[in-house]
C-alpha cells in the first residue's frame, strides 16, 4: 500500500508517543511539502502549512476519526500521507464557510484509504487566491459521494473562481469548476416538446426518401 520511502518514514515515528512528540516527528517528515502545490486527481490545487498540520493533529480532529471507528495511529498515519491522499482525491462538494466568512469557501475532497475514505477539507481564501489544507477525517463511508454535482448550487450561481496553476503559495483563479464540468457531462436527451417540433420535419424527410 505504501512505497518503500514512505514505509521507512512510518517506521521512524513512534505513534505510541504523546501527540506533541509525534507531531514534532511528523513536522520533520512533512516540512519538504509545506507551501508546495499539491494537485488532486481532478485538478484542485492546495498547499500544506504548519497551521494545516496543527489543525489535523489536534485532539478534536483525532477524535472525529476515532468516533468513526478508527484509531489515533490510523489518523496520524493518514495525516503523514496527506500528499498521496490529496493527489488521489476528487472534489465532492464546495460550501460557504460556516462562520459566514465572505472571502472564504470550503472544499470537501474524498480520497480512498484502503477500505475506507479520507475526507480532506481545504479552505480557500478568495481575497488572496490561496487554498490551504484545513482538516482530515477518516470515515468508513464517504459523506460526499455525488461526483456529478461537485459544487453547491446556490454558491455556484455566483461563478466564484476555483484554484489552478499557482507556484508555491500563489494560486491563480480560473473559471468556476461548475463551468468546467459542463464540458464533460453528457448532454441530456431531447424533451418531448422538442421532439414534437421536429416530428413534421422527420415525416417530410421520410416522404422524400
Amino acid at each position: 500500500y505504501y512505497n518503500k520511502k514512505f514505509t521507512n518514514i512510518l517506521n521512524e515515528i513512534d505513534f505510541n508517543a504523546p501527540t506533541k512528540q509525534v507531531k514534532t516527528q511528523m513536522l520533520e517528515a512533512l516540512k519538504p511539502i509545506f507551501n508546495q502545490t499539491m494537485t488532486s486527481s481532478d485538478g484542485v490545487q492546495a498547499y500544506m502549512s504548519l497551521k494545516s498540520l496543527s489543525k489535523m493533529t489536534s485532539p478534536q480532529a483525532i477524535q472525529k476519526s476515532i468516533d468513526n471507528g478508527f484509531s489515533r495511529e490510523e489518523h496520524l498515519r493518514a495525516v503523514l500521507d496527506i500528499q498521496r491522499l490529496f493527489e488521489n482525491a476528487k472534489l465532492q462538494a464546495t460550501e460557504p464557510h460556516k462562520s459566514g466568512e465572505k472571502n472564504a469557501i470550503i472544499h470537501r475532497l474524498n480520497s480512498e484509504l484502503e477500505n475506507a475514505n479520507a475526507l480532506i477539507t481545504t479552505k480557500e481564501s478568495l481575497d488572496t487566491n490561496k487554498n490551504r489544507v484545513y482538516s482530515l477525517e477518516l470515515e468508513l463511508i464517504p459523506r460526499f459521494s455525488d461526483s456529478s454535482t461537485p459544487l453547491n448550487t446556490k454558491i455556484s450561481e455566483g461563478g466564484f473562481n476555483s484554484q489552478k496553476g499557482h507556484q508555491e503559495q500563489t494560486i491563480k483563479a480560473e473559471p468556476s469548476i461548475a463551468k468546467t464540468d459542463a464540458n464533460i457531462i453528457p448532454q441530456t436527451t431531447q424533451t418531448k416538446h422538442e421532439y414534437s417540433e421536429l416530428l413534421p420535419e422527420l415525416e417530410k424527410y421520410n416522404a422524400i426518401a
